[in-house]
């Protein structure tokens, strides 16, 4: 379907109403002229003129030049820097006897660089087809750099000196200048006149700024040629149409001149140029349009072996030069493309018709390129601007005028829209107060768990730990024990499990290094697993790598997750077969990988697989699980900064694989293995007395068992109240209370206590109460489920210290050892 540019309207309304476009066509035309003759534009249009150069295809012409080369291996090669008069000398008559047409010099030799100062000036006069040079231009100080007397007598000199622009890239060439009422000529142009001179072409002058060369006219740059603005126009200059030829000019070395390494008829009837490449001659190296890096940089013996090789070709082959349009044309470009950009601006009327404007570029570029092409360099800088400036005025005055035309629907509109914003604002108000009451409920509910779930882990890590104290059990009954007791720790991860999951989605899980045993990792794994793996009869492998390091450093508690995570997945899903744990050592990552041989996994569930609550169609059949353990697990892989990866088939099996960077490291003292240890309190230690306050009864009797076990007076209440009445008739050193309390709670406990030690304290003068109980004589630990409890609300009741549940016993008596000043002693 063609899409409509413009609107149809009459005529006369039309010019009333959009006269001003005219204006700004016109206006913008004259301002951008004007920063155009400012030279604003100049940097920009001389870069598109490069980017112009560089897309040019590759020509295939044959050049009669060949350049000698003075590289960095040659000065090594010789020994010499610079070359001395002796080695020039060799090489100039070398060359001669290849018969070239003619020899360019592209080495200053106005002073003698011995040895051989009177062999080269022989050779100079023994060469009448040589041209040397000189530096016409001079620097700051007023300094040149004159010819060999001899070639300046003989006039057989030129000048080298390049016309470079501000950011010193070689875009013009000088062609010649005139000195003292005589035309002296560039290296480059002299090599082509000498050259074209045999075949009786020679140059004719037309006007002042024309010449005639064969089939090419030449035209001088004015001041403001192009994308150029108030240049510096001495001489006679043009635009510089580089040559780009496939493998560039062809080079031969000075060292295989000197050698007689010349391939057979390579420099007879040629033009030949010895001019130096050394990374060294920094002075000598030049930025060109095709330069985009340092490997693309000139040496000045290339430009006018470049320049003689397009005077050559000009006269020979008409290859066409590079002009300049004139200035009033590069004036109406510029009208044209503001009249455009106007045009759109205003009649663009939908978003599919702003392909024109790109479409409008794009024919300015081709444009100006297929010119290019053709030998006409066209400004694009100018016009483009001009382009845009106008459409985005015209569209300004567009706006302004259609919002003149809409106001009042467009004030009803707003009315209409603020009324709609305002509802969603009311609707999003209500979500926030839905999702802010899910989150609280969330958080109240894995706090309730939390507590429920930890409490009576605390019995069954507790009483296991006392068990295995018993001298009773045989070493069956040991291995049952010490499975439960694994199995208690693997259950409290659980817990944490789903803690970690809401702290993961709150952002704020961290990471936990620490010092890791990976033989007794892997080892743990293995044990908790075991008993599911014979309940199915399945097989269970493990394949480590025996290079693996013992001692590794990283955050063992989600490794340990991952892996029974995946192998109590694995063993759920598996009916019959194997289950495969293998850990293999790549570079600085452990490579874990998880086999088995069940139902597999369908290639639409594959991508949901690590999604929180989601299931399996096997999942959902085996009745098992939450669809949490992937999600966490993953979760705990990037954080640890690893990668949890599937690999799975319909019914042969599935592999996931845990990429794990980790920190090698020694054993630490605490890490070494040691033998199982039973606490006892020293023989010269007083027996003080600890108070457990505690609604669970089962954990203050393992309290108890444990407490008396070590040697300390233990008395236990599962009661706030009674706890209390304990305290005060016993006097006990310590308290181990519990802040869940069906009665009163661990806080008002905690805070009565403290208000009778300091109404004790006040009461002075009774005697007998002020030595019964000092100011905050009774230790108070506090005993909780709740992790999410700040610890300040803890301090602030009255508390010294706290103990999470479920706790260690070595963790306890350490707290109880560290308040009570007490020595413990270690029997096997």
């Amino acid at each position: 379907m063609a899409i409509p540019l413009f609107r149809s309207r009459p005529l006369r309304p039309w010019l009333s109403r959009y006269f001003p476009l005219t204006t700004i066509a016109v206006g913008i035309t004259l301002a951008i002229v004007g920063l155009q003759e400012a030279g604003i534009f100049q940097g920009l249009e001389l870069s598109v003129l490069d980017l112009a150069f560089r897309l040019r295809p590759l020509e295939t012409k044959k050049i009669p030049i060949v350049i000698v080369t003075i590289s960095e291996a040659d000065f090594v090669g010789l020994n010499q820097f610079p070359i001395s008069d002796q080695t020039l000398s060799k090489v100039i008559e070398r060359l001669k006897q290849e018969n070239p047409t003619v020899i360019g010099l592209n080495l200053y030799r106005d002073l003698p660089v011995e040895p051989g100062y009177p062999e080269l000036l022989q050779t100079f006069r023994s060469t009448p087809n040589l041209i040397g040079v000189e530096k016409f231009v001079k620097d700051s100080a007023g300094r040149g750099v004159r010819p060999p007397p001899i070639l300046r007598d003989r006039d057989q000199v030129a000048f080298n000196d390049l016309v470079g622009d501000f950011d010193g890239k070689i875009r013009r060439s000088l062609l010649s200048v005139q000195k003292n009422g005589e035309t002296e000529q560039a290296l480059g142009t002299q090599l082509a006149l000498a050259y074209l001179k045999t075949m009786g072409i020679t140059p004719q002058r037309h006007s002042k700024s024309e010449i005639q060369l064969g089939r090419t006219t030449y035209s001088a740059l004015s001041r403001n040629s192009g994308g150029y603005a108030q240049t510096d126009i001495g001489g006679f200059q043009v635009l510089s149409n580089y040559l780009r030829i496939p493998g560039g000019i062809p080079k031969i070395s000075i060292q295989d001149v000197l050698k007689g390494r010349i391939p057979p008829g390579l420099l007879r009837d040629r033009i030949v140029v010895i001019g130096s490449t050394s990374e060294s001659s920094r002075g000598d190296r030049f930025l060109v349009p095709y330069t985009t890096n340092v490997h693309t940089i000139w040496f000045g013996v290339e430009i006018h072996a470049n320049l003689a090789a397009q005077l050559i070709s000009g006269a020979l082959d008409g290859r066409t030069t590079l002009q300049c349009l004139p200035e009033s044309s590069e004036w109406f470009v510029i009208l044209l493309w503001a009249s455009v950009g106007t045009l759109l601006g205003w009649g663009i009327q939908s978003l599919r018709s702003l392909i024109w404007i790109p479409l409008s570029i794009a024919v300015l570029g081709i444009v100006a390129y297929n010119l290019f092409l053709v030998g006409w360099w066209m400004i694009v800088i100018s016009p483009l601007i001009a382009f845009l400036s106008a459409g985005l005025i015209s569209r300004g005055y567009w706006v302004w005028y259609t919002l003149k035309q809409i106001n009042q629907s467009l004030e009803l509109k707003v009315l209409q829209r603020t009324q709609e914003l305002q509802q969603q604002n009311i609707d999003l108000e209500k979500a926030k107060l839905a999702a802010d009451a899910a989150n609280q409920a969330k958080s109240l509910f894995l706090a309730s768990v939390n507590h429920e779930l930890r409490t009576p882990l605390t019995s069954i890590l507790g009483f296991s730990e006392l068990l295995r104290r018993s001298k009773n059990l045989n070493e069956t009954e040991k291995e049952d024990l010490a499975v439960i007791y694994r199995s208690g720790n693997h259950l409290l991860d659980l817990v944490n499990n789903v803690l970690d999951l809401s702290k993961v989605e709150a952002g704020a899980m961290s990471l936990e290094l620490e010092i890791t045993h990976l033989p007794t990792l892997l080892n743990t794994v293995e044990q908790i697993i075991q008993g599911s793996v014979l309940d199915k009869q399945l097989t269970f492998v493990t394949d480590y790598d025996p290079s693996l390091p013992l001692f590794v450093q990283l955050d063992q508690r989600k490794l340990r997750q991952i892996l029974i995570n995946l192998l109590s997945n694995a063993v759920k899903f598996t009916a019959e077969g194997s289950i495969r744990l293998e850990v293999q050592l790549e570079e600085n990552q452990l490579l874990f990988q998880v086999t088995d041989t069940g139902s597999g996994i369908s290639s639409s569930e594959l991508p949901h697989i690590f999604q929180p609550f989601f299931q399996t169609e096997a999942g959902r059949d085996s009745q098992q699980g939450t669809g949490l353990g992937l999600a966490i697990s993953r979760q705990f892989a990037e954080i640890m900064g690893g990668h949890l990866s599937v690999q799975s088939t319909i019914a042969e099996g599935s592999i996931f694989t845990l990429n794990l960077p980790f920190t090698p490291c020694d054993a630490p003292p605490h890490l070494d293995p040691i033998p199982e240890t039973t606490w006892q309190l020293a023989v010269d230690q007083p027996r003080h007395k600890i108070l457990i306050i505690d609604d669970e009864v089962s954990i203050g009797r393992f309290l108890v068992q444990l407490l008396s076990q070590v040697g300390f007076e233990v008395r236990a209440s599962s009661h706030g109240r009674e706890g209390i009445a304990q305290w005060q008739a016993w006097q006990p050193h310590l308290i181990l209370l519990d802040l869940q309390m069906p009665d009163l709670d661990g806080h008002t406990i905690a805070q009565q206590i403290r208000t009778t030690e300091q109404s004790y304290e006040l009461d002075s003068i009774n005697d007998l109460m002020t030595t019964a109980i000092d100011k905050r004589d009774t230790i108070l630990i506090a005993m909780t489920a709740n992790s999410e409890i700040p610890l300040s609300t803890i301090f602030a009741s009255g508390f010294d210290d706290v103990i999470w549940k479920p706790f260690r016993e070595g963790t306890i008596l350490t707290k109880i050892g560290q308040y009570l000043e007490v020595c413990y002693e270690s029997l096997k």
